[in-house]
């Protein structure tokens, strides 16, 4: 917004610098010294043509600048859209890794012997939790 009006604002003032030049080579309006002239400022036409040069370039700068940060703004946002799908095709791969069965055969061994452990210790437990519950069982006089 701001580029806008600044840009607007440059193109009136080059538009009015032009219609002056303009107006003073064919005559229309006569180069004075006088200081009761509004249009002198006092500058001379090699001054003027060396500020022309200096805005000139301030305004190629500006235009390169301007480039540079949406080339910028662009790349940021090709990396950030790189970045989300690889993060989704990592979440992905990690609920597809969760998801899938286990291999009834050709798993990984250190798996399958923590899983057998697991497996003969939750059969022991309920076993033990059977007896007792048996156990209370009898002790309410057979009532269960």
């Amino acid at each position: 917004m701001v580029n806008e009006r600044l840009n607007h604002a440059i193109t009136k003032i080059d538009s009015a610098l032009a219609l002056i030049e303009k107006r003073l080579q064919s005559g229309e309006i006569a180069a004075t010294s006088s200081k009761s002239d509004p249009l002198d400022t006092g500058i001379d036409d090699a001054e003027l043509a060396e500020l022309r040069r200096d805005h000139d370039a301030h305004i190629a700068d500006r235009d390169r600048r301007i480039a540079k940060l949406r080339a910028d703004i662009a790349d940021i946002g090709r990396l950030k859209d790189e970045e989300i799908a690889r993060l989704r095709g990592e979440l992905s791969a990690i609920e597809d890794r969760d998801s899938a069965p286990l291999p009834a055969n050709g798993g990984d061994p250190v798996l399958e012997a923590k899983y057998a452990r697991l497996k003969a210790t939750a059969e022991a437990t309920i076993a033990g939790l059977d007896r007792v519950i048996a156990g209370a069982g009898q002790h309410r006089g057979g009532h269960g």
